[in-house]
């Protein structure tokens, strides 16, 4: 991005977001930040798009922890599992 107000290098107070509520804090910094003319709009929109790409892996992140931690469970009972996966049918050639 040239001309742009977003740094290239990440500021050194910059933080890993490890859950959904970083990804809420972030975006409300630059909200304020674009309502307070400190950050042009078309910024603001861009990293408002990168937050939204974050907290959606979160979540697929959490989900996959927690499918991991039901099936072992599950395991661990003895319950059978279930694939809800299509099974891929090999054809004849």
């Amino acid at each position: 991005m040239q001309n742009s107000a977003i740094p290239s290098t990440p500021h050194k107070n910059a933080h890993h977001m490890k859950s959904a509520t970083d990804v809420v804090r972030e975006l409300n910094k630059i909200y304020f930040e674009a309502r307070r003319g400190k950050l042009p709009t078309q910024d603001c929109t861009r990293l408002a798009n990168v937050l939204n790409i974050i907290i959606g892996a979160l979540r697929e992140t959490e989900l996959e922890a927690d499918i991991r931690s039901l099936r072992e469970s599950m395991e661990a009972q003895g319950i059978p599992i279930k694939s809800a996966r299509p099974q891929l049918v090999k054809t004849a050639a």
